[in-house]
């Protein structure tokens, strides 16, 4: 059997759907049927919509990680900022301590040049009572 000449457009094509192609005014080219063409453009026309909304939901996302980053820097220059103050109180800490230091050296020779704890207790007793009694003098 051959399929050259009358013989293959006398032949129903499987593409086709049955049909003879010398229904077909092309001749060889399979005719497709209303139904195929609907269901094509139906998944065609789905497949854009869900294009769409994914570039939609891609556009919402890209604007998400925008903000996102813009946060991540002002945390980042605020970080920087309390770091600078954190290492100035660090500083400022390191002076007020060995200032404390020093002062503290500095009342523990006062305590043993007024001749220990005992001399050095009465001394601020009766400086207490001396500050008392101007008070009092000044208010009455």
């Amino acid at each position: 059997m051959s399929w050259r000449g009358s013989d293959y457009n006398s032949r129903s094509s499987p593409r086709s759907g049955g049909m003879s192609t010398s229904q077909n005014p092309y001749g060889k080219l399979p005719v497709e049927e209303p139904e195929e063409e609907d269901f094509i453009q139906k998944q065609i026309k789905l497949s854009r919509q869900q294009m769409d909304e994914q570039d939609a939901d891609l556009g919402a996302l890209a604007d998400s990680v925008t903000r996102l980053g813009m946060h991540a820097l002002e945390i980042g220059n605020e970080i920087e900022t309390q770091n600078k103050m954190l290492n100035e109180l660090d500083e400022d800490m390191d002076d007020a301590v060995s200032g404390l230091d020093l002062v503290t050296s500095k009342t523990k020779e006062l305590i043993k040049k007024s001749g220990g704890t005992k001399w050095f207790l009465v001394i601020v007793f009766l400086t207490l009572l001396l500050l008392v009694l101007t008070v009092l003098v000044i208010y009455t």
